[in-house]
């Protein structure tokens, strides 16, 4: 009896202490030097970096200034106008023209524009003995008109010119749009005077009246022609300026041989001078 209580008891202490060796974890222990140990804590800190949301300095481009260009004149073409009645050519002119007009602008006052006759045009004439006439249209309603005058058997001249033109679009903004105006040129006796052989002028001659001012350059006509055909073969008489411009010539040459002419005298003279002054010495 004793014997099982005691085998018993055993069993119930070993259970037991089986029981508390499953409840106790294991232990691994590590032997080291004696040293100080030092347990560091280290606190996990989470920084959020908000992203700088800045708004971008404008740009601005500066406005360029307007730049104000003034036109260039219109290129005046070089034309041949024919005075014609039936079949005969009286009146022959080749020349450039232009007009220079001066009108009112909205806003602006007056203003002035060039215009010139351009290479579209009609032209039209009449032949009497001691009168004719060239006109010239172009610009639809615009026209020129060269009276020519006789004097005498051998010489005439240009004894009048009318010009009528509109204020269409070669006048922007004119505060007068749409009139028409005449202009009469009158002229002296001598004007543009030609011989049989024409009248020439290659300078630029102008003629003004009012707001008008007519512009002829590279000029030469015949008029009062009754053989056919105008030919400019023999030069007519010519225009006082291209005279002026002409014996600028002859003048400047005139004044460059005398210039010679004085320092070769100069010279002579000096060398002579010289000449003397060496045969004293050696005397």
């Amino acid at each position: 009896m004793k014997c099982i209580l005691a085998l018993l008891f055993v069993i119930v202490v070993s259970a037991s202490f089986s029981g508390t060796l499953a409840q106790t974890p294991s232990t691994t222990t590590v032997k080291t030097n004696p040293t100080t140990t030092t347990t560091v804590k280290t606190d996990r800190t989470t920084t959020t970096t908000a992203k700088s949301t800045s708004t971008p300095k404008s740009t601005s481009t500066p406005t360029p200034k307007p730049t104000t260009t003034t036109p260039a004149p219109p290129k005046v073409p070089t034309n041949t106008y024919n005075g014609t009645s039936g079949n005969l050519t009286c009146i022959q002119m080749i020349a450039k023209i232009d007009f220079s007009i001066k009108y009112e602008k909205k806003g602006k006052g007056n203003v002035t524009v060039d215009v010139p006759i351009p290479t579209e045009y009609t032209t039209d004439g009449t032949c009497g003995s001691d009168n004719q006439t060239l006109a010239i249209k172009f610009y639809k309603e615009w026209e020129l008109k060269f009276t020519f005058k006789k004097d005498g058997k051998d010489n005439y001249h240009v004894s009048d010119i009318m010009f009528k033109y509109i204020l269409d679009n070669h006048f922007p903004d004119a505060v007068k749009q749409g009139n028409t105006t005449y202009v009469d040129f009158k002229t002296s006796k001598d004007y543009m005077k030609a011989n049989n052989n024409g009248y020439v002028c290659k300078s630029k001659l102008e003629k003004e009246n009012g707001d008008v001012t007519i512009n002829t350059q590279d000029l030469k006509y015949k008029a009062f022609n009754s053989k056919g055909d105008i030919d400019f073969k023999t030069t007519g008489l010519e225009c006082s300026a291209d005279a002026d411009t002409n014996s600028i010539v002859p003048i400047a040459v005139g004044a460059a041989l005398a210039g010679l002419v004085v320092i070769v005298l100069i010279a002579y003279l000096i060398g002579r001078k010289r000449t003397r002054k060496t045969g004293y010495e050696s005397v």
